[in-house]
């Protein structure tokens, strides 16, 4: 059912597909382009910004229009009166999205690599890992914000009023900052201690992730799912205000200890005098 599944959103969206690929594939020319030019200077200037974007925002796109090719909110879709089961649904519309969305971003990164030199296995690994980050901090919350919404109009006017909420909670954060040292509230910024804050967002925002999934497609409660999904937004710039020393006592709490030194023993050099220096 899943393989079904997956086919009948190919055929709906085969185009949309083949162009976000078109401009991943541009995208990675220009790239391997720069890296190879003569001079140190961008030579596509505002275009490489403006395809980047373009690149991002497709990928968005297709993610949701992918979920919404059978839409958890609403009544009147047709794989509820179907014997389709929650989980193959939910199967589907993520290998839908590897397959087709971060496998042109896979692909692209491992030829790039190899192009530079480096080696096959090195660039498949490296192209895995940036794969499975990109999956985790940007499918998998737009694959939730697809679940939560019916058609692509609710999408927009959710992401709109998510930019909004986003703009005016930064603005209110400046606001609040004028006059004083950024560190002052925010200590772990620009230190070794940041990734601690990094940390706490993602894991913040794949537990609100999970629940918003598991809650569409297993309970279908999209008022209950949007407010967590919100919530756990909202909960993401709460590490910010982390104070520094809770940061770095979460640091000592994660990080192996280190007992190598431990067997080292200090001992002060004998001094002597030089009336007890023998002379000749």
């Amino acid at each position: 059912m899943i393989l079904h599944i997956m086919w009948k959103d190919l055929r709906l969206l085969w185009r949309v597909v083949v162009l976000v690929g078109s401009v991943q594939a541009a995208l990675t020319l220009m790239l391997f382009h720069i890296d190879h030019s003569a001079t140190s200077k961008n030579p596509y200037g505002l275009l490489l910004q403006l395809i980047l974007f373009v690149a991002f925002l497709g990928r968005a796109v297709l993610i949701v229009l992918c979920v919404q090719q059978d839409a958890i909110p609403g009544a009147n879709q047709d794989w509820l009166t179907r014997p389709i089961s929650r989980t193959d649904l939910l199967l589907a519309k993520i290998s839908f999205v590897m397959l087709f969305v971060q496998g042109p971003v896979f692909l692209s990164d491992c030829l790039q690599a190899v192009a530079n030199g480096a080696p096959i296995s090195l660039s498949l690994a490296a192209s895995f890992a940036r794969t499975i980050f990109i999956t985790l901090i940007v499918t998998l919350p737009f694959i939730a914000f697809g679940a939560i919404t019916e058609n692509l109009t609710q999408a927009i006017a959710g992401a709109v009023i998510f930019f909004l909420a986003l703009a005016g909670g930064q603005m209110l954060f400046v606001g609040l900052n004028e006059g004083r040292r950024i560190l002052e509230v925010s200590p772990t910024t620009l230190t070794g201690l940041d990734w601690i804050t990094d940390a706490i967002r993602l894991i913040t925002a794949l537990a609100a992730v999970a629940v918003v999934l598991a809650v569409q497609y297993f309970r279908r409660k999209t008022q209950f799912s949007r407010i967590v999904l919100a919530f756990g937004a909202v909960l993401c710039f709460a590490p910010r205000l982390l104070p520094w020393n809770a940061a770095y006592a979460l640091q000592q709490h994660v990080t192996p200890s280190r007992t190598g030194g431990s067997a080292v023993a200090y001992a002060s050099t004998r001094h002597v005098s030089q009336d007890k220096v023998p002379r000749e």
